[in-house]
């Protein structure tokens, strides 16, 4: 009985530590907060103070927004397209649509518009 003694000690330690190891994780993934539209990727990326700096950046949108062609709903992922010394706005331009191909372009639109998921460094916007 005292040869299997040790291996039920070991056994007991393991069961403790996997029991640990789901109380950790179960903690950690109740920290992570997914974004409202689902999309699961919650990153925090400081927003750029001037409107040429958002220049190709990846984003998503908060909410359904329609342009005179198009809606779209919140949660579309696409990039940003700015002009140098333009005062109109940023320009959203939506991933092409798996099915057909076609892509929507909204102007005029504001950076609270959108949750950037990806930023370029050091652009400044297309030349008009």
């Amino acid at each position: 009985m005292d040869a299997d003694t040790p291996l039920i000690e070991i056994a007991k330690l393991v069961s403790r530590l996997a029991t640990e190891l789901d109380v950790q994780l179960a903690r950690a993934n109740a920290l992570v907060k997914p974004l409202p539209y689902g999309g699961g990727r919650a990153i925090a990326i400081k927003h750029p103070k001037r409107l040429y700096e958002w220049h190709g950046a990846t984003v998503v949108l908060k909410r359904e927004t329609a342009n005179g062609w198009a809606k779209l709903p919140a949660g579309t992922e696409g990039t940003i397209k700015t002009l140098k010394g333009s005062r109109r706005g940023l320009e959203f331009v939506s991933n092409p649509c798996r099915c057909c191909g076609v892509q929507v372009s909204i102007n005029g639109m504001r950076p609270e518009h959108f949750e950037l998921l990806e930023l370029v460094k050091g652009n400044t916007g297309e030349d008009k």
